[in-house]
């Protein structure tokens, strides 16, 4: 019992690290927020020993590395290494299959291979909502209840910051293009 009560403490704060990251604007700033929220949920996982969610939060920790280094030098990442990543969630997923409910951190890793990957925030937003989706119902039974409930606040975070950065801004702009 102990270990789910510390487990689920450091998933709060990897989860309201996750919260305040999908506000941030700049792309850099996002990036080293998820590579921060993924390590501190690894722990999580690791005290609950959930395997397929702690291969998943090692490859999302170094698939956005990899990402944030390509970015600093104005590059993408290559069409190889992307496969490659999602050939090694997928095979993850695979190998550390016990239950059904083990394909959603898979599912949602691949989302977030795909959020990562994008050059425009809004882009990632739209690819966190799939994988805070798959999140929610695999905290609920990994008895991660607080990573349960800052999924919940992360989806909501996420929808408020599509609203504030990608819809009001594409109506202002749209309106100052028809002016």
């Amino acid at each position: 019992m102990a270990n789910i009560i510390v487990a689920n403490v450091i998933l709060g704060i990897s989860s309201l690290i996750s919260v305040i990251t999908m506000q941030f604007k700049d792309k850099r700033q996002i990036l080293i927020g998820m590579i921060l929220v993924n390590t501190v949920a690894l722990f999580s996982f690791l005290i609950l020993k959930k395997y397929s969610a702690i291969i998943v939060c090692l490859i999302a920790t170094v698939q956005t590395y990899i990402k944030y280094k390509f970015d600093q030098k104005n590059k993408n990442v290559p069409i190889i290494i992307q496969v490659i990543l999602i050939v090694i969630s997928i095979l993850s997923g695979i190998l550390t299959f016990k239950t059904w409910f083990d394909i959603l951190p898979v599912a949602s890793l691949v989302f977030y291979i795909l959020s990562v990957l994008q050059s425009k925030e809004k882009n990632f937003r739209l690819y966190t909502l799939g994988k805070v989706s798959g999140w929610i119902i695999y905290d609920f039974y990994a008895k991660a209840y607080t990573g349960f409930i800052f999924y919940i606040c992360i989806l909501i975070s996420t929808i408020i910051a599509i609203i504030r950065y990608d819809i009001k801004r594409e109506s202002v702009i749209k309106v100052c293009e028809d002016s």
